[in-house]
């Protein structure tokens, strides 16, 4: 019997039942969300990986976006290969997407140093993802302006190769920021404005010394980072504007990132929100607590929450091992996916976003099979146990 079939016996004998009085509290949504659940299961029992992709002939998939619409938007990262390669999982499934590199500094500067280097500034990529959203109904999260990875060395220089000053670097990265949110103005209703400034190396150093914008700033780096959100309020003055990075539900990590935005808040700096990223592990990190605990401080500031890049792999440390899922860590991942929505939906009235870093396994910048569908684009237990999280 198909699991089509199976449904809509189901949903027969569901119904008779509930006309007779005889189970009031029997949810159609939870039974089929189980019954898909189990099908799944049953599928990886006979097989230890599916070749074929099932994706194709199960028609109830639901649409995971449109199963969490009461709750906040679902978003996925995308790049210029899986717009194109995983377009039909991306239109089905995301609400918002987020241009994994197209929109970062590396991407849109050139390069090397011009007198006038404004005028060419790369948006090609960047318009094709302003495109792909709007035929296909999407909304835009921008990803990044300000980031101490994917910049050219020459943004931190003048033209006989000098170290900017704290002036002369503060002036280029607002006429930068002006012109990349203005390009998009009124077409991103988000940004993350400034991205992974805060230290987790020491308990005593708040802001992270590898970065050029915290070397040339030294003493007085809430200066750029306050100069950064200005500049982009001042370019699109209806976009949300987010402060973004990982480890932030880190106890340690967690405090220097919330003395910062209590500093950029008290200093009046239009900042709208905080972006958590979700480089989380199933092996045990970050623990329930945390990651609620995290939700509810941000909050308590008066900013909006979004998981902003969530991935759950199976190692806390070596992020970069391979690693081939066995049928128990996916079903560990699957638990720990259910978990932090359950989170996610207890405090849906404090997050105003969750997105995906990336759309299947084989396109994660994580070796460990960290996503919800796997590299045949079939779902996986992860998928599931995220709509079991709704409940009824």
């Amino acid at each position: 019997m198909t699991i089509i079939k199976l449904e809509k016996t189901l949903k027969i004998n569901t119904a008779y039942c509930q006309q007779k009085n005889g189970c009031k509290n029997l949810s159609w949504k939870r039974i089929k969300y189980f019954l898909l659940f189990v099908f799944l299961l049953l599928s990886l029992s006979a097989c230890d990986f599916i070749q074929k992709p099932d994706y194709e002939t199960i028609e109830a998939i639901p649409s995971l976006w449109k199963e969490y619409k009461e709750h906040f938007p679902i978003g996925v990262a995308v790049n210029a290969t899986t717009i194109n390669t995983h377009s039909d999982l991306i239109e089905k499934h995301f609400l918002s997407i987020t241009a994994e590199n197209e929109m970062k500094p590396q991407t849109i500067l050139p390069g090397y140093y011009t007198s006038d280097y404004l005028d060419r500034l790369n948006f090609t990529q960047g318009d094709r993802m302003i495109k792909y959203a709007r035929e296909n109904d999407k909304i835009v999260r921008g990803h990044v302006l300000v980031w101490h990875e994917q910049t050219p060395e020459w943004f931190f220089k003048d033209e006989k190769g000098e170290e900017l000053s704290p002036e002369a670097l503060l002036e280029r990265m607002e006429e930068y920021i002006k012109a990349v949110v203005g390009r998009y103005k009124g077409q991103i209703y988000a940004w993350d404005v400034v991205n992974e400034v805060i230290s987790d190396d020491s308990d005593e150093e708040t802001y992270r010394t590898n970065s050029r914008w915290n070397q040339i700033f030294k003493g007085r780096e809430i200066d750029y980072i306050e100069a950064a959100f200005r500049a982009a309020k001042e370019a699109d003055p209806e976009a949300k504007l987010f402060y973004n990075d990982y480890g932030a539900v880190s106890p340690k990590k967690r405090a220097k990132i919330i003395s910062m935005l209590e500093e950029l808040i008290a200093r009046g700096v239009p900042i709208d929100g905080m972006g958590i990223q979700g480089h989380w592990a199933f092996d045990g990190w970050p623990s329930k607590k945390d990651i609620e605990d995290s939700i509810i401080d941000y909050s308590n500031l008066g900013l909006d929450v979004q998981i902003t890049e969530l991935d759950i792999r199976k190692h806390t440390g070596e992020m970069f091992k391979d690693v081939t899922l066995s049928k128990a860590d996916k079903k560990k991942q699957a638990e720990k996916y259910k978990e932090v929505f359950e989170i996610f939906i207890k405090h849906r009235d404090k997050i105003s976003g969750v997105t995906f870093w990336g759309v299947t396994d084989d396109n994660s910048w994580i070796p460990q099979e960290p996503l919800i569908f796997d590299r045949n684009k079939n779902p996986k237990h992860a998928f599931w146990a995220i709509l079991e999280a709704l409940g009824e």
